[in-house]
């Protein structure tokens, strides 16, 4: 939630799976029972922007993808997402109900089932090599060590993040997620414990407006200043490497059936 000059940030964990051996095609039908009550799965042309929405017992989706609806349903990146080019470009609106409430994992499994049965997917699980980052430590690093059990969190004050006892494992996670990086960062810092430390992302005046902040961090976020700023700011360094990455394949795929 947003306030003046602070709004808290969810840290959202990107599990990177490491294995050895692709897995069999298969059909992608979920366990028997995970299944809405209703449902509807429409073409929609209006170009409009898409908009997910996933309340207890129900989500409504509008002008999402294939891709996008599989990334949420098994909680994936785009780009751990491989579908067939022609069925990348169309967009839907998804609308289903629960028998009753249901949490957001319960959903993503009704969901999966959905997609399953109205695209008559098949699916394979592979791992291949992507491009990834390496979070590494240079003689200078300039973190501050926290007490121990504490929970990490981080949130924007003005212009800067500020991280509060933070593993360097989960600031690696916060990094994959920014814009122009989207891609697995792999904690090589060697540094264990937690830390505190802030990272100046933008120039904030103490009367700026919530919107021109929501702005200029939309800027920096779209920016590759990042790169410079975490080297710079804190003493540590991205650095590119390929990594060995979860992927989930669409083999085949329909047009899907509306009701």
């Amino acid at each position: 939630m947003m306030t003046d000059t602070r709004w808290n940030l969810d840290l959202v964990r990107l599990m990177v799976v490491v294995c050895s051996a692709s897995i069999p095609v298969m059909d992608a039908q979920p366990a028997a029972g995970n299944v809405f009550a209703a449902a509807s799965v429409k073409i929609n042309r209006s170009g409009s922007n898409g908009r997910q929405s996933m309340t207890p017992g129900r989500i409504s989706f509008r002008s999402v993808s294939l891709r996008e609806c599989l990334m949420t349903a098994y909680e994936l990146r785009s780009y751990q997402v491989a579908v067939p080019a022609l069925a990348s470009s169309e967009r839907y609106d998804v609308d289903a109900t629960a028998e009753g409430p249901a949490s957001n994992a319960e959903l993503r499994a009704m969901l999966k089932a959905l997609l399953a049965e109205r695209f008559q997917l098949r699916t394979h699980d592979e791992t291949r090599e992507l491009q990834a980052y390496r979070l590494i430590a240079t003689k200078n690093t300039k973190l501050t060590r926290a007490a121990p059990d504490q929970p990490g969190s981080y949130a924007l004050e003005g212009g800067s993040a500020a991280f509060h006892a933070m593993s360097m494992r989960a600031f690696a996670d916060y990094l994959s997620h920014l814009g122009p990086i989207d891609h697995p960062v792999i904690d090589g810092t060697g540094m264990e414990g937690v830390f505190d430390f802030k990272l100046k992302l933008f120039e904030a005046r103490p009367d700026m407006p919530m919107n021109e902040l929501k702005r200029a961090y939309y800027e920096w976020d779209q920016g590759s200043s990042i790169f410079t700023d975490v080297q710079e700011q804190l003493g540590l360094k991205l650095q590119p490497e390929k990594a060995p990455i979860h992927i989930l394949v669409v083999d085949s795929v329909a047009k899907p059936s509306e009701n």
